[in-house]
């Protein structure tokens, strides 16, 4: 009888996390920091292993000295899944985020969409355990994406190649690797620039094929309930709602940052119905279940009407605009109500708009070329210049670096989550303050000091996630403190009382962390 050795090696693949914030600065998911001041639609994620892309636009929010872009918009697609979270139609500073099915996968679809903070933080997550998530602010949003595992070592695009090597994170879309020279990141994002018409913004592609989901776990339910009229379940409230064990998604995504599932509230009665089997409320975990690993189960639902409690006595709004029952307050629309909402009247604001902003360099277009749109985006047709501009110090106003710094250092690395969570961010703090710097130098507006603290909140939930699996006694040092600092950003401001599902603001106070006077909050 002979005898082998077999030798059998495990590696765990881990997923990765793609940075597009303020002006923006990106962080791929190899950890490669540059800026893409470029205005545009660009390739920001692109899958070449399965059918999952994400596309982004970037709007001119430069100061009048310098300019830089924010993203204003993203696309994204998974299969026959496409979801958008746009609010480029509109103006700076004006326009309101509006997010839309444009195509749905009634068959095997587990696409969920949650809100957080009152709708400041929305998140969409598909099937592969994929996410994007947009931190929305009046000048546009700050992205966040996530890769599973399976898309190690098959990613393109402005996030770069996810293969733990950021030096070739440069690469044309053949793959080809572009040499580290001055001129790489121009000619990077060059290369994912989309053309105008070219987008998920502006077509719906057919789905390419896929490979057959696995069932990873079947349990034994009763789901006679899913048969009920849709006029049974109108009077139901959704926490109520029966979930089927039978489950084919792939990943299920666990969140310290209470929220809201709103998926429902994006879908027809009878998508509801058909759909039920397919969707599971927000996991939230508390100290004790995090030490444990176990996931609580406890239905985010069954806080939605302390939300809703608390934007209709405060009398308070996200500033986002609002249509449908949810207690947050962005526009839900139809893929076929985006086209009517997309007037001459937006078009001729844009125009107008950007008359007076002449740094970019606008093409004729014609009217057939205007139809061709979903909506008309200037940036799209903008002259793209390689011109290297240098801001330097002190800024118009008089700001130094080194006063710059220190007010970084303030709002970033000394704010609550910034402490709370300083020990598992390592350099991404340090990041977060260089990109307030330079936010701070481009803009010259102090407003925006705090602007990348939501980078440190969505870290923050990645590392704690990871380290639960690794190193869960060093986790129990200050899980309580963590946890506290995502459930009630700035601990509300010492205006609010910190619950499970975040801030209760005192009376007179609102918004998501209790920073405002109601009546200041009312009028914006």
């Amino acid at each position: 009888m002979h005898f082998f050795v077999l030798k059998i090696t495990v590696k765990d693949l881990p997923t990765a996390y793609c940075y597009s914030f303020t002006d923006p600065h990106i962080i791929t998911f190899d950890g490669r920091l540059y800026d893409n001041f470029k205005t545009g639609t660009f390739v920001l994620y692109k899958s070449t292993a399965r059918d999952f892309e994400v596309h982004v636009r970037q709007w001119d929010c430069g100061s009048l000295q310098y300019p830089a872009s924010c993203n204003c918009g993203f696309v994204a697609k998974e299969g026959s899944d496409i979801i958008a979270f746009d609010m480029c139609s509109g103006q700076l500073h004006e326009s309101q985020p509006r997010l839309s099915i444009i195509s749905r996968d009634t068959t095997g679809s587990n696409v969920r969409i949650t809100e957080s903070y009152l709708g400041r933080k929305v998140t969409v997550l598909f099937s592969s355990g994929a996410f994007v998530r947009s931190d929305v602010s009046e000048w546009g949003m700050s992205i966040t994406l996530r890769a599973p595992s399976s898309d190690y070592r098959n990613t393109m695009g402005l996030c770069g190649t996810f293969d733990g090597n950021a030096e070739n994170d440069y690469h044309t879309a053949n793959g080809v690797e572009i040499p580290n020279n001055s001129d790489a990141p121009f000619s990077f994002i060059k290369e994912w620039r989309i053309p105008p018409g070219g987008s998920l913004f502006d077509r719906t592609p057919a789905s390419l094929p896929s490979s057959r989901k696995t069932d990873f776990c079947d349990c034994t339910c009763k789901d006679a309930e899913l048969d009920q009229s849709v006029d049974e379940l109108e009077t139901v409230s959704k926490s109520e709602l029966p979930l089927s064990c039978k489950d084919s998604e792939n990943s299920r995504f666990l969140s310290l940052i209470p929220g809201l599932d709103v998926t429902a509230e994006y879908l027809s009665p009878s998508d509801l119905v058909k759909g039920l089997n397919k969707r599971s409320s927000v996991h939230e975990m508390n100290s004790s279940t995090l030490l444990q690993k176990e996931d609580n189960q406890t239905k985010l639902h069954k806080s939605s009407s302390v939300y809703t409690h608390v934007s209709t006595t405060s009398e308070i709004s996200s500033g986002i605009e609002k249509e449908g029952t949810s207690s947050s307050d962005i526009k839900r629309i139809s893929h076929s109500s985006l086209h009517r909402s997309q007037s001459v009247t937006s078009r001729r604001k844009r125009q107008s708009y950007y008359k007076y902003h002449p740094v970019f360099l606008f093409q004729s277009l014609s009217q057939a070329d205007l139809e061709g749109y979903r909506y008309f985006f200037p940036e799209d047709h903008t002259t793209d210049e390689d011109k290297k501009f240098l801001p330097s110090w002190p800024t118009p106003s008089g700001l130094t670096e080194s006063s710059a710094l220190g007010l970084c250092q303030q709002a970033v690395a000394n704010s609550t989550i910034g402490r709370a969570c300083g020990g598992l961010l390592g350099r991404r703090t340090e990041d977060a303050v260089n990109i307030c710097v330079k936010d701070l130098l481009l803009k010259d507006d102090l407003r925006w000091a705090e602007a990348s603290l939501a980078l440190l909140e969505n870290e923050c939930e990645k590392r704690v996630l990871e380290e639960i699996n690794y190193n869960p006694q060093e986790l129990q040092v200050f899980i309580e403190s963590l946890l506290t600092a995502l459930k009630c950003p700035s601990l509300c401001s010492g205006n609010g009382e910190c619950m499970e599902w975040g801030c209760a603001c005192f009376q007179g106070f609102g918004s998501y962390d209790c920073s405002i006077l109601s009546g200041r909050w009312k009028k914006q």
